[in-house]
């Protein structure tokens, strides 16, 4: 009966913790794809920057431009999905507390506003990336 009533007394805080791992997990897939969009755009204005420089490229020019745009929308999707995510383990972890009467980082974490959100400085960040894409298009053509 004993170690019944210990299992129980632990289930909720292995949740906790299971909570925890997942909402660190999904932050790093964020950091990640930063990282990779940066790496990628980086990868596509070396080689605009050389296409640039050569003659009779306009058509590669144009499908990298392309490439970059539908490659910052593809990123910019996955961060969205990323950020439903890891927002699913703020509310459980938030629902966790609540339950269990704990005051937690989760609780607090769901009451921070502020106007740059890290949400909102990413938003930012793809909208100005895909504007010099299209600013490079107009201008190119």
């Amino acid at each position: 009966m004993a170690a019944t009533d210990k299992n129980q007394n632990q289930q909720p805080n292995v949740t906790y913790e299971e909570i925890g791992r997942a909402h660190r997990y999904f932050l790093s897939w964020r950091n990640a794809l930063f990282a990779g969009h940066i790496t990628v755009t980086y990868a596509h204005v070396i080689g605009y920057s050389w296409l640039i420089n050569q003659k009779d490229t306009r058509m590669y020019q144009l499908l990298l431009l392309i490439s970059g745009f539908l490659m910052t929308l593809i990123f910019w999707g996955l961060e969205f999905r990323t950020r439903a995510l890891y927002r699913a383990c703020l509310d459980a972890g938030k629902a966790w507390e609540k339950k269990n009467r704990v005051i937690g980082v989760y609780d607090k974490l769901g009451s921070v506003k502020a106007i740059f959100s890290h949400s909102r400085v990413l938003d930012i960040y793809f909208i100005l990336v895909l504007l010099a894409i299209i600013s490079l298009f107009v201008w190119l053509f």
